[in-house]
């Protein structure tokens, strides 16, 4: 219920349940009681069914970013931790959104274009008002920051359906049962874990897709439960899908993906993990992977405007690095660093040696 004593004017919208998961129990709590729930992202789905304006998706991203900055300050303040991550992630959510930059983008024009440049000043405005935020609640003199993105983004104009592409080559079958609508005894391949399928049958399974990537897994016997392909079968099934997905083109006939890599090529990528797919895929610029399913068209224009996931040389795909405070050189300007450096110079401000699996190297050059 809502109880006032004079007339006012209320918006309400219904969008999706978020939960805050902090932990311990006294902590969620804490938060609760002194800040309330924690709002949800601004609804990019809402925004492309017309049912909220621009508008309203940058007051949900503010009011998410402005929460979030608030916590983070009474945590800062009130516990004095010697560590504490941060994150804006309202400002990836409206740039993903209305980057649109590019001709090829459906619906563009350079009047949206100029538009939509202006929501994007808005959300970097968004995001240094918390950063200033938590500026005025420190002091740099015994405090270090590091303000780091973990990815840039580039713009999209086509999603592209894996599932559809694998049906359509033969590698996947779907069946009318709303409980199970792969058909297990025909498929060899499918693009998303959570599609249901049949390990005992299909003999490829893919993870969900992740912008311009994605991993795809062999079922493979004596390593998968249970596993269907055989060892000498493994090659010959990797050399199909590797030809298949080398072979596809978009309606204007541009080939789709820049990389196929296979498991034991992924070490030069930094890829090589217990977790990796025996087939990564990385989209060319502009193709946004999707691991949905169910649809006669393998393509289909993007209804959003950015995307990651894609080369890591690409210059869209860098990020920013920041450094200021205790311990940091003033006024330099350093060369490119990589995102695996992060974790050893944070280790290396706080005096300690990281373990040994930590790739990257402390960033001397921004010390005093």
């Amino acid at each position: 219920p809502i109880t006032v004593s004079a007339p006012i004017n209320l918006t309400v919208f219904q969008s999706q349940v978020s939960y805050n998961r902090a932990s311990p129990v006294e902590l969620l709590r804490e938060v609760s009681e002194l800040f309330g729930f924690f709002p949800p992202p601004p609804d990019h789905h809402a925004l492309q069914q017309g049912w909220i304006t621009p508008e309203d998706y940058l007051t949900m991203a503010e009011t998410q970013a402005r929460w979030a900055m608030e916590v983070a300050i009474h945590i800062y303040t009130t516990y004095q931790p010697d560590l504490m991550f941060t994150g804006q992630n309202s400002f990836s959510e409206i740039i993903g959104q209305f980057l649109l930059v590019d001709e090829g983008q459906p619906g563009y024009s350079p009047e949206l274009a100029e538009e939509y440049a202006g929501y994007r000043e808005r959300g970097a405005q968004i995001a240094d008002a918390g950063l200033s935020q938590l500026l005025a609640a420190t002091d740099l003199k015994d405090t270090t920051f590091l303000v780091v993105s973990d990815h840039g983004l580039a713009p999209v104009h086509t999603v592209v359906y894996l599932n559809t592409i694998l049906e359509q080559a033969g590698f996947l079958s779907f069946q009318e049962s709303p409980g199970a609508p792969i058909d297990a005894t025909n498929s060899k391949a499918l693009a998303p874990s959570t599609l249901p399928f049949d390990p005992a049958q299909d003999k490829l399974r893919a993870s969900l897709a992740s912008g311009g990537s994605a991993h795809i897994y062999v079922n493979l016997r004596g390593r998968e439960r249970p596993g269907v392909v055989p060892q000498e079968e493994y090659p010959a099934l990797l050399d199909e899908l590797v030809r298949t997905l080398s072979e596809v083109r978009d309606p204007n006939g541009q080939p789709v993906f820049a990389r196929i890599v296979r498991r034991q090529e992924m070490g030069s990528l930094h890829l090589s993990s217990p977790y990796s797919g025996d087939l990564f895929v990385q989209a060319e610029s502009g193709y946004a992977l999707s691991d949905e399913w169910g649809k006669e068209a393998a393509f289909e224009p993007t209804s959003y405007y950015g995307g990651a996931g894609y080369d890591s040389a690409l210059g869209e795909m860098h990020g920013i690095f920041v450094a200021a405070g205790r311990g940091v050189r003033e006024g330099e300007i350093i060369s490119p660093i990589r995102v695996v450096d992060i974790a050893p110079t944070v280790a290396r401000l706080l005096g300690f040696t990281p373990a040994g699996i930590v790739d990257g190297l402390a960033l001397d050059e921004i010390m005093r």
